[in-house]
């Protein structure tokens, strides 16, 4: 094959798409689009005051954020993405969104390296594999009283201050707080 201008082009625009999607999956969680029947759950349970400060940790296309923000519209919803193909859908949806989702905001970065202590709830939708540094991050940055809402697998070793699920056919989802975060932390460095 040719290597023209615009086959090179085509060739890194690809390697890019396909190559933020793969060290997504590897840092965290591969991109999948959190059902509207979970994201309507969370967003009926997450019981956020006006004016809170709502991190999405691997927004994806920041579908979560956006529920968050049509039923609770005076919230600040952050979210951090690093593949590109879902931070670009997500742009696309929050311009069509108009002021609907005017508090929403995505951000192409590692959510690794942004200091959450602002946070009044943190909504995770990661691989279990990830959570020992997940766990680590939140336990270091949240306040006592923030929330950690998190889809599907259970932090281990930390009780759920609860667990539901809105259907059988739905993921549970569980409900922690930064204060037990960070008592799973000390006594495992006891």
């Amino acid at each position: 094959m040719l290597m023209t201008p615009a086959n090179t082009v085509i060739f890194a625009f690809a390697y890019v798409i396909v190559g933020t999607l793969a060290l997504g999956g590897l840092s965290a969680a591969p991109w999948v689009r959190t059902r509207k029947r979970l994201r309507d759950f969370i967003a009926s349970r997450a019981d956020l005051k006006d004016g809170a400060i709502v991190y999405d940790l691997g927004c994806g296309d920041g579908a979560v954020l956006f529920s968050l923000a049509e039923r609770y519209p005076t919230i600040k919803a952050i979210g951090y993405e690093i593949a590109l193909l879902p931070y670009v859908i997500g742009l696309v949806t929050k311009a069509f969104g108009g002021k609907a989702y005017r508090n929403v905001s995505i951000r192409c970065r590692d959510f690794f390296g942004p200091d959450l202590s602002d946070a009044d709830a943190v909504f995770i939708f990661l691989l279990a594999e990830s959570y020992p540094r997940v766990m680590k991050k939140l336990s270091k940055e949240l306040r006592d009283d923030a929330k950690v809402v998190v889809a599907a697998w259970p932090f281990p070793g930390i009780a759920a201050e609860r667990a539901e699920r809105a259907a059988p056919d739905v993921l549970p989802v569980y409900f922690y707080r930064g204060a037990a975060l960070r008592a799973a932390a000390s006594s495992v460095r006891d």
